[in-house]
């Protein structure tokens, strides 16, 4: 048990990922820059559900889509590969089995991309309600569609830190445990929209915001992006138990 809570601490209690979720808030902001400056513009109280819609709005932006798989990579995408070089892996195996590290190692990584746009999102919501709840008309709003965006947000954070740590495994190269999950990221937008635009299911930005005609819809994306991360995180376990076979 302690090797598992050893590793969820190294990645989640430190100041690369609280820089990291700092930075999330910055890109979500200047994302819905432009938005949010023509609403104090016109000087008017805003309609009930305005700063949920911006949120929203500024989730789905581009410059954030792009960003979310290098943003949820940088915690824990290269930890396995400093493990092994600074030596800390040796010091551990001794007190813990090599499946029994490469698990715990895993679901670590794993919780530090999920941790990021978690966090991000509910620091921004949690912002937007003591800052600027004030300037908006009382209104009921509906908050599934928040719960859902959310969910999705945190699974794919968590499937691209796996994905960055797998190929930096691969490749020996801690610049590609960032460097890959946006490569990735940007080539199958480009494989989508240019030559499979029928096959939606490709296209990660839908994985976060289904279009109606995505197979099986939300739950369509939340089995997708699930399955995903399964076989990458068995995919780690198998790359990095040769990696140590090799130590």
């Amino acid at each position: 048990m302690k090797i598992w809570t050893l590793e969820a601490g190294r990645a989640l209690f430190s100041l690369r990922c609280a820089l990291v979720v700092f930075a999330f808030l910055c890109v979500l902001g200047l994302s819905g820059l432009e938005s949010l400056w023509a609403f104090f513009r016109t000087g008017e109280p805003a309609e009930a559900g305005f700063f949920s819609a911006w949120l929203m709005e500024s989730l789905a932006s581009r410059s954030m889509l792009m960003a979310l798989p290098v943003l949820c990579a940088v915690p824990g995408a290269s930890g396995f590969l400093e493990d092994t070089e600074s030596g800390f892996v040796r010091m551990l195996l001794p007190r813990c089995t090599r499946m029994r590290y490469l698990c715990a190692k895993g679901t670590a990584t794993a919780l530090s991309g999920a941790f990021v746009p978690a966090a991000g999102i509910l620091l921004a919501r949690l912002l937007l309600w003591l800052l600027l709840l004030p300037l908006e008309k009382a209104g009921a709003g509906n908050a599934q569609p928040f719960r859902e965006t959310l969910g999705l947000f945190v699974l794919s954070g968590a499937l691209w830190a796996v994905v960055g740590t797998v190929l930096s495994v691969l490749t020996r190269s801690r610049t590609m445990a960032y460097a890959a999950p946006f490569i990735g990221f940007y080539l199958l937008v480009i494989l989508q929209e240019r030559y499979l635009r029928d096959v939606l299911w490709i296209h990660p930005g839908f994985w976060l915001f289904p279009p109606p005609a995505f197979p099986g819809g939300t739950g369509g994306a939340y089995l997708l992006m699930a399955e995903r991360l399964v076989i990458w995180w068995l995919l780690f376990l198998a790359a990095g138990r040769e990696r140590l076979e090799r130590l």
